[in-house]
């Protein structure tokens, strides 16, 4: 099976300059009924080839199948400051769950899609590339532990 077969898409991240307002009106147009709770991201990050630490905040809730992911990057450097530097608030990545993530990135490099940005821990990993080309960048992201190298 290719790599990228079949693969269900499992996100929609959106780049927000303020998580809490941005929280806030989500709530109210959607009628929750509870605000989702804020996390911070993963421990492990590779930005463009250098180990960030990032402060970045992110939020989320679930609409079907998809999870709607909210993220507020801090001021250092990550795909999600650039994002917003560059564009503004917006769609930022569409999530989709793959098998093996080193097949999935290899696919995506022979195509000219190479990873900006990672992040990894023991229960699984992300991978956001630059997929410009496509109209979106996409946020590979694999189940299976992983280990920075």
């Amino acid at each position: 099976m290719h790599p990228l077969q079949s693969k269900e898409i499992i996100q929609i991240g959106v780049v927000v300059r303020d998580l809490d307002a941005a929280l806030d009106k989500y709530v109210k147009l959607f009628g929750l009924t509870e605000r989702p709770g804020i996390r911070t991201v993963f421990p492990t990050i590779n930005y463009r080839g250098k180990s960030i630490v990032s402060k970045s905040r992110l939020s989320g809730f679930r609409m079907g199948a998809i999870t709607l992911e909210l993220i507020e990057p801090d001021e250092g450097p990550s795909s999600w400051r650039e994002f917003l530097d560059e564009h503004g608030e917006g769609v930022h990545h569409v999530g989709i769950v793959v098998d093996d993530r080193n097949e999935a990135l290899a696919t995506l490099a022979a195509e000219g899609i190479e990873p900006r940005q990672f992040g990894g821990a023991s229960w699984g990993s992300y991978t956001i590339t630059d997929s410009k080309a496509l109209g979106v960048l996409f946020s590979v992201k694999c189940n299976a532990p992983f280990a920075m190298q």
